[in-house]
């Protein structure tokens, strides 16, 4: 890939209250090729800055604790799209060692992305890239008015309130202990994600692991490494479950419909029952469960996501 290529054209609103780090930062994507660089001392110029240039920045690179607004309330404050800010702006996080209390926040947040000081070129470039290539589906706005609002070691909320089923030997059914750059992408998390000595919550379980979660905590493994391993869930691919089962019509169907959808836009209950059904159902009828569930939910499925991808449509045409 053209690095150059991938910046041709795209501005940037780096948010810092040191200077060296603007500065430094400004020079790498400078250098990578980007456009425009805009610099704000903390997150009250950066959204005055917003507003008064004429420009939509592709990416805003914030730090995160910065005085009298930090990056939280600047993350908050567009992922709630307030005073008119586009909400599905990327926001990738700089974060220190001694922020680190901050991350669970700026995940619940969704942040696009992480980078931990001291920044490197490659590093950083790397980041901006993978947000300028597959943006993270945003939630509805009230979902993010009611995360943290300042306190340290907030944990990010799953959507899902009732856990797997339960066995001995192990907190979820056919859990396993698998290296963090190993996990499966849309594996279920199923032993909540705790760090430092005060075990504080990260990411509490049962979550859907979906590539961009996965990304994020990638992002953040150097910062946090008492979570090098995690207990999850794999999933059986539902292609391998629903060629077991025969029905080759009906096969084909379930698998052009789960392939429609973004992972995001299905509901995390209904993902954590297709992968387990096969742990706990057995292959044959799971293979059933997902023709019949996927059949049934995913017309509505698409239609939301459809719903969504007009709507953000219309933002970036009206913004």
């Amino acid at each position: 890939m053209n690095i150059s290529t991938c910046f041709t054209n795209r501005h940037f609103l780096i948010v810092d209250d040191e200077e060296f780090v603007r500065t430094l930062v400004a020079r790498f994507l400078k250098q990578s090729g980007a456009a425009g660089v805009v610099e704000a001392a903390d997150g009250n110029e950066a959204i005055a800055a917003i507003h008064s240039y004429d420009m939509l920045f592709d990416v805003v690179i914030s730090d995160i604790h910065m005085r009298p607004t930090n990056g939280l309330e600047l993350l908050r404050a567009i992922r709630t799209g307030a005073g008119g800010l586009k909400r599905n702006t990327p926001v990738l996080m700089l974060t220190a060692y001694a922020e680190a209390d901050f991350v669970a926040e700026a995940l619940a947040l969704d942040a696009d992305a992480f980078v931990v000081k001291p920044v490197g070129r490659e590093t950083l470039i790397d980041r901006v890239v993978r947000v300028l290539e597959r943006t993270i589906p945003i939630q509805p706005a009230a979902s993010y008015a009611s995360v943290g609002g300042g306190d340290a070691g907030t944990a990010l909320s799953t959507g899902v309130t009732e856990r797997s089923a339960e066995v001995e030997g192990g907190p979820v059914a056919a859990a396993r202990h698998v290296a963090l750059e190993e996990v499966k992408a849309n594996s279920i998390l199923a032993q909540d994600i705790r760090f430092g000595d005060a075990q504080k919550l990260l990411l509490a379980a049962p979550v859907i692991l979906t590539q961009a979660l996965l990304a994020r905590l990638k992002d953040l493994r150097y910062l946090h490494n008492s979570y090098s391993h995690l207990w999850v869930v794999e999933p059986r691919l539902p292609e391998e479950e629903l060629v077991s089962s025969g029905d080759g019509a009906s096969t084909e169907s379930a698998l052009t419909a789960l392939h429609a959808v973004e992972t995001r836009d299905v509901p995390q209950q209904m993902l954590r029952d297709l992968f387990l059904a096969p742990a706990l159902m057995g292959p044959e009828a799971a293979s059933q469960a997902l023709v019949d569930q996927i059949r049934s939910q995913t017309d509505d499925v698409a239609e939301r996501a459809q719903t969504r991808l007009n709507r953000e449509n219309l933002d970036s045409f009206t913004a």
